[in-house]
C-alpha cells in the first residue's frame, strides 16, 4: 500500500470552479493532488485530474481524514455521510480512491 502521508485527492461530481493550475499552485510540496472529475484529463507536476462522471461516491481524502458521501438513485448528494481520522477508515477510503483511480487510467 502506499504512503499514506504523500497522497491527497478527492472525487468531485461538479466541475470546478478554480482552474487545476491554481489549484497545484497551492498545493503543499512533497505531495501529490490528485481529483477524479468530469473535466478533461490534465496532468501537472504535483496535481492529476482523471476524467470521470456519473460517480456513485463523492470523498475527499488527506493523511489525516476522510470524508465519504453517497448519493440516492436520483443523483442527489447524501450529505449524512462518514468523517473520520481513524486509521483503518482512512486507508479504506484511500483504496476506494486509489481504484477508482485506476480504472480511470485503463480509459
Amino acid at each position: 500500500m502506499e504512503k499514506l502521508s504523500s497522497i491527497s485527492g478527492e472525487f468531485s461530481p461538479e466541475t470546478l470552479l478554480q482552474t487545476f493550475e491554481e489549484i497545484a499552485k497551492r498545493i503543499p510540496k512533497g505531495v501529490e493532488y490528485r481529483i477524479l472529475s468530469p473535466q478533461l484529463q490534465v496532468i501537472l507536476a504535483n496535481f492529476e485530474n482523471r476524467t470521470f462522471s456519473n460517480c456513485l461516491v463523492i470523498f475527499a481524502l488527506t493523511e489525516k481524514e476522510a470524508e465519504l458521501f453517497l448519493r440516492f438513485l436520483d443523483g442527489r448528494i447524501d450529505y449524512a455521510g462518514f468523517i473520520g481520522s481513524d486509521p483503518t477508515f482512512l486507508n479504506w477510503v484511500k483504496d476506494l480512491f486509489l481504484y477508482y483511480l485506476e480504472i480511470r487510467k485503463r480509459f
